[in-house]
């Protein structure tokens, strides 16, 4: 059994897919031999989907946003200030939102074996003032990847969303620091803490706001020709293996976003170009809310989401 990805065997990713190799060995008692190819030394991320559908891996698991052609629903989870705590998204995991998600894989040729934690979003600027209330997002250029959910949240708070490569984005927030005027190419970008941090995107920023208002995370998922030929105590030597994996790659995500949050709160003591963090309130995540909420309709269709997945999700709160 092959398994491609992109992280480092030392991330969180590549720390539970170890995990897992170990125990499908172990719990097979060798039956199963796990290939495991990090760092995208087999296939690239872009690349390993079509590789898994032709069955060149048997496990592959990306970032929801390479899955939205065949699984559109996944966007449920970019919907802005939707899901409260990582508890709200794994209730939404065992709720309708999960089962429909399976089943479109399951359609497109593959077997979704869990879900996984990338982490939720944050935003960071480079103006003179931080971003706390909707008015204040207003006019800036924030760095968005390519998705239809993102420009529409971030058009609706008047903001300027642009969608730029990855790889020009700290130098560009570096330009921006040196001229906080209203003139630079970004003013900010969104993302999560780990990436926050490992990108030293927080060196060239004013202001990082914990806003929780986006999340993303990975699909694990299975060649469905392969695990339909598979026994049936193998399959449930592979699903107990990737339950106890899943466990741990929720917790060490969660400790390493709480490791770089500090590391960059260290920063921002010692560094008076960064000087603040701020942590939106319930009440100031209302705010937010009660304007972004406008967007939801125009995902109602189930092509694109689906009323009854977002309700549904609105509901687990």
């Amino acid at each position: 059994m092959i398994i491609s990805h992109n992280a480092s065997p030392d991330s969180p990713k590549g720390k539970a897919l170890i995990f897992f190799k170990n125990r499908v060995e172990e719990l097979t008692e060798n039956k199963i031999q796990v290939l495991l190819y990090s760092k995208s030394t087999y296939f690239k991320d872009s690349e390993v989907l079509k590789a898994l559908k032709l069955d060149k891996v048997q496990i592959a698991c990306p970032s929801f946003s390479k899955f939205l052609t065949d699984i559109p629903q996944l966007n449920i989870f970019e919907l802005p200030f939707l899901f409260d705590n990582y508890t709200h998204i794994y209730k939404t995991f065992d709720s309708i939102v999960g089962e429909t998600i399976r089943e479109k894989a399951s359609e497109n040729g593959y077997i979704v074996l869990n879900f996984w934690d990338k982490g939720f979003k944050q935003l960071t600027t480079s103006r003179k003032k931080p971003i706390i209330y909707p008015s204040d997002i207003r006019g800036q250029s924030i760095r968005i990847r390519a998705l239809k959910v993102l420009e529409d949240t971030f058009n609706i708070l008047r903001a300027k969303p642009k969608i730029l490569p990855f790889n020009t984005v700290n130098k560009l927030l570096k330009k921006a620091m040196e001229n906080r005027k209203k003139n630079n190419i970004i003013d900010g970008q969104e993302n999560t803490i780990s990436e926050i941090y490992k990108n030293e995107f927080y060196k060239n920023q004013s202001y990082l706001t914990i806003s929780n208002h986006g999340y993303l995370g990975y699909l694990v998922v299975i060649n469905k020709k392969y695990w339909t030929f598979l026994p049936q105590n193998i399959k449930n030597a592979i699903i107990r293996a990737m339950n106890e994996a899943t466990i741990q790659e929720r917790f060490e995500t969660k400790k390493l976003e709480d490791f770089h949050l500090k590391k960059i709160k260290l920063y921002a003591k010692k560094n008076g170009k960064f000087s603040i963090i701020n942590s939106l309130s319930d009440e100031q995540k209302l705010q937010w809310y009660s304007i972004v909420k406008e967007i939801y309709p125009k995902y109602y269709n189930k092509d694109k989401i689906g009323y009854k997945l977002i309700t549904k999700a609105q509901t687990l709160k």
